[in-house]
C-alpha cells in the first residue's frame, strides 16, 4: 500500500484469504474496503496506519471482509515502507485468518467457565456434605451419650442395686448402643479419611498395653461366644511411635471381625511381630468361616459384604475393613490377608515402627510439673521410665504438681529440699530398699508425716509402716487418684460451669464432676450461663456449640467480653464434627475442643484437670474425636 492505503501489490495469500484476484485490487482498490464498517466509522483503520507511520509497525486483531461481504477475524501486522533516503513511502500489510483459532479459544473459554462452575458446585456439595456430617454427628451422638452413659451407671450399680435380669438387659442395651456408635463412627471416620481431614499424632506406644485395652473392650463378646483369645507381643518391638487411637481402631476392627465370624468356642490370636528393623506387623488370626479367593478383592471396599447369606447372618455395613485399610495407609503401611474357606483367616497391617507426622510428640524426659496455687504436690519414686512417665502424666492431668525421680537417693535429696503433700513409692529400687527410702524421707522435718501410696509388684509388707494405701501393678488411673483422695490429698477443686441444651448430657456431666470433687453448675440456656458469670467466677467453662437461642460460638464471644470470664479456660465439648472454618474460629480465641464420645466423659475430665491446674488458657485447639484424637 501507499501512504493513503491504496493497494500496490497483492499476493496469492491475499487472494486465498480475501477472494479477490490481483487484477481487481492492484491500482484499483484501497485497503479500507477490507475493514468492517464499524472500524471505518470509529477510525480504527486510520489509527492503525498512523501508529505504523509513527513507530514503524503495528499489530492488532480486526474483523475483516471477504469478497461477497463475509466476515472473518484476522491478526494484522502493518510495517512501514521507506525509500533509499529513509523517507516513508507506504506500508506492507500481512493478515492471518484466525477465525478457527478464535472459535477454538472461545470453546475452551466456555469449557473452562463450565468447569469452574462445575467445580464451584462440587465444592458447594462438599461443604454441604461436611456440614451434614458435622450436624449428624451431633444429632446421633448426643442421644447415644445419654443412652450409654446412664445404662452404664445402672449396669454398674452406681444408682442403686439392680436384679440379675435387669443387669442382663442393661448389658444388652449397652452392647447394642456401642455397636450403633461403632457404625456411626465408621461412617464419619471414613468420610474424614476421604476428605483428607484425618490427622495423625505420633506418640510413644506400649504395644502390650494397647493390645490389652482392645482385648478388654471386646471381653463381653469373647465371653458370650466362649472364644479364647491369645496374645503375643514380641519383646523386640521397643521404641514404637504411632497414633495410638488410630492403631487401636485398626486392631479393634480386625479383632471384632475375627470374633464376629468365628464360631462359638473358637479361637483368636493377636500378634505383634517385627518385620525387619523398621516395620512391625499387627496380625489377627481366627478360626472363622474363611474367605473365598474370588472375594478377596472386595474385602476392603466400602459398604460391601461378601454375599447375601453373610449379610443376613452377620451385622455390619462393610465399612470396618475399608477404614482399616485407609488408616493403615495413612500411617505409611499396607494391609494383607490370607484365608482358607472353613478354617479361618489371618488379617495383617504392616506398619512403620516410627510414624513421622507434623504433630509428632518426641519422647523426651517428662519435666517436673509445678502445682497451681493451693494444689498439692506429689513425689513420684519409680525406677522404670515408662511407669514413671505414666504416673507423672496421670497425676499431672488430675491437677497435682509432680516431681519424679528414679532412685532412692534422688528421692531423699528431693525430700530434704522441699515439702511434699504425698508420694508414690516403688519398693524395688536399684540403689536401696523402698522401706529404707520411706524412713529416710520421713526423717526430714518437712516430710515427717507425708502421705504415702506404695505402688509395687510386691504385695505384702506394708502393714504397720504408716502407709496409707498399697496398689499392686498394673494400676489404673482411677485407682491411683482414688488412693490419693483416701489419703486426704484431693486435687484442687472448683466450680465448673457446663452449658448444654441436652438435659441427659448435663446430668451425666454433673455426676462425673461431683465424683471428682468439682462443683458442677449446669445450665441449659446460654442466657442463664451469662447471668451466673455476672455473680461468680468458675474454675472453667464447658460449652456445647449447638444450642437454641444462642450458638456456642456466640456464647464464647459474649463470655470473652465479660470481665469475670475473659481469661477463664473455655472447653468446647461437642458432638458436632468441626469444619476448617469452625476450628479457625475457635483457635482465634484459644478454645480447647473436646468431642463428645457417647458413654465416655474421660477426655473432658482430663482436659478440665489440665486447664484448672495449669492456668494456660490460650491452649492450642486439640480435637479429640470419637475414636480418639483427630
Amino acid at each position: 500500500m501507499d501512504l493513503d492505503g491504496n493497494i500496490l501489490a497483492w499476493n496469492q495469500g491475499a487472494r486465498r484469504t480475501y477472494g479477490y484476484e490481483a487484477e481487481e485490487m492492484v491500482g484499483k482498490a484501497n485497503a479500507r474496503m477490507l475493514h468492517a464498517p464499524e472500524d471505518i466509522e470509529h477510525g480504527r483503520n486510520t489509527d492503525a496506519l498512523y501508529a505504523a507511520l509513527k513507530i514503524g509497525k503495528f499489530e492488532g486483531e480486526f474483523q475483516r471482509l471477504r469478497k461477497g461481504g463475509q466476515r472473518f477475524t484476522a491478526q494484522v501486522a502493518i510495517t512501514l515502507r521507506r525509500d533509499d533516503q529513509r523517507k516513508p513511502v507506504g506500508f506492507v500489510l500481512i493478515s492471518k485468518d484466525v477465525t478457527a483459532q478464535k472459535a477454538l479459544e472461545e470453546q475452551l473459554k466456555r469449557k473452562n467457565e463450565e468447569l469452574e462452575e462445575q467445580n464451584t458446585r462440587v465444592q458447594q456439595a462438599n461443604r454441604m456434605k461436611s456440614e451434614f456430617l458435622a450436624n449428624m454427628s451431633h444429632e446421633l451422638r448426643t442421644p447415644l451419650n445419654g443412652i450409654i452413659g446412664f445404662s452404664e451407671l445402672m449396669h454398674n450399680g452406681k444408682v442403686g442395686p439392680v436384679s440379675d435380669a435387669h443387669q442382663e438387659y442393661l448389658g444388652d442395651i449397652l452392647t447394642s448402643a456401642r455397636h450403633l456408635l461403632q457404625l456411626i463412627n465408621d461412617v464419619l471416620d471414613l468420610a474424614k479419611v476421604e476428605s483428607g481431614k484425618i490427622e495423625l499424632r505420633a506418640e510413644p506406644i506400649e504395644l502390650a498395653r494397647l493390645v490389652g485395652e482392645v482385648r478388654d473392650v471386646l471381653r463381653t463378646i469373647t465371653a458370650n461366644k466362649h472364644i479364647k483369645v491369645e496374645v503375643e507381643v514380641s519383646p523386640e518391638l521397643t521404641g514404637v511411635v504411632g497414633d495410638p487411637s488410630k492403631l487401636k481402631q485398626i486392631l479393634y476392627n480386625y479383632v471384632s471381625n475375627a470374633l464376629k465370624f468365628s464360631p462359638d468356642d473358637g479361637k483368636v490370636w493377636i500378634r505383634c511381630l517385627p518385620v525387619g528393623s523398621e516395620h512391625f506387623r499387627i496380625e489377627v488370626e481366627d478360626t472363622g468361616i474363611g474367605i473365598r479367593s474370588e472375594d478377596m478383592d472386595r474385602l476392603f471396599v466400602e459398604f460391601q459384604q461378601l454375599d447375601a447369606s453373610t449379610a443376613k447372618r452377620f451385622q455390619g455395613t462393610g465399612l470396618g475393613l475399608a477404614l482399616t485399610k485407609r488408616l493403615t495407609e495413612a500411617h505409611g503401611g499396607h494391609v494383607e490377608v490370607r484365608s482358607v474357606v472353613g478354617k479361618g483367616s489371618v488379617f495383617s497391617a504392616i506398619l512403620p515402627r516410627v510414624l513421622h507426622s507434623p504433630n509428632e510428640i518426641v519422647d523426651k524426659p517428662l519435666p517436673d510439673v509445678a502445682a497451681s496455687d493451693g494444689a498439692p504436690t506429689v513425689l513420684v519414686i519409680e525406677d522404670d521410665s515408662n511407669e514413671r512417665k505414666w504416673l507423672s502424666r496421670t497425676l499431672a492431668e488430675a491437677g497435682y504438681g509432680v516431681v519424679s525421680v528414679a532412685s532412692g537417693a534422688e528421692a531423699i535429696s528431693a525430700a530434704r529440699e522441699r515439702r511434699f503433700d504425698a508420694m508414690t513409692l516403688d519398693l524395688l529400687l536399684p540403689d536401696m530398699n523402698g522401706w529404707e527410702v520411706l524412713e529416710a524421707v520421713r526423717g526430714t522435718p518437712q516430710n515427717a508425716h507425708i502421705s504415702t501410696v506404695v505402688i509395687t509388684v510386691v504385695k505384702d509388707g506394708a502393714n504397720g509402716r504408716g502407709v496409707q494405701d498399697l496398689l499392686v501393678k498394673p494400676v489404673s488411673p482411677e485407682a491411683l487418684l482414688a488412693s490419693l483422695r483416701r489419703a486426704g490429698v484431693p486435687p484442687e477443686d472448683g466450680a465448673i460451669l457446663v452449658v448444654d441444651d441436652d438435659a441427659p448430657t448435663l446430668h451425666m456431666a454433673a455426676l462425673a464432676l461431683i465424683e471428682l470433687g468439682y462443683r458442677p453448675v449446669c445450665e441449659q440456656r446460654a442466657a442463664d450461663a451469662l447471668r451466673f458469670i455476672e455473680n461468680e467466677q468458675p474454675a472453667a467453662i464447658v460449652v456445647d456449640l449447638i444450642m437454641p437461642e444462642m450458638t456456642g460460638f456466640e456464647l464464647i464471644e459474649r463470655l470473652r467480653a465479660a470481665p469475670n470470664a475473659r481469661d477463664l479456660p473455655i472447653i468446647v465439648w461437642t458432638a458436632r464434627d468441626l469444619g476448617e472454618e469452625d476450628v479457625k474460629r475457635l483457635r482465634g480465641s484459644g478454645e480447647t475442643v473436646i468431642a463428645k464420645t457417647p458413654g465416655d466423659i474421660g477426655p473432658l475430665l482430663r482436659e478440665l484437670r489440665r486447664v484448672t491446674r495449669s492456668g494456660n488458657h490460650a491452649a492450642e485447639v486439640a480435637a479429640i474425636a470419637a475414636g480418639g484424637e483427630s
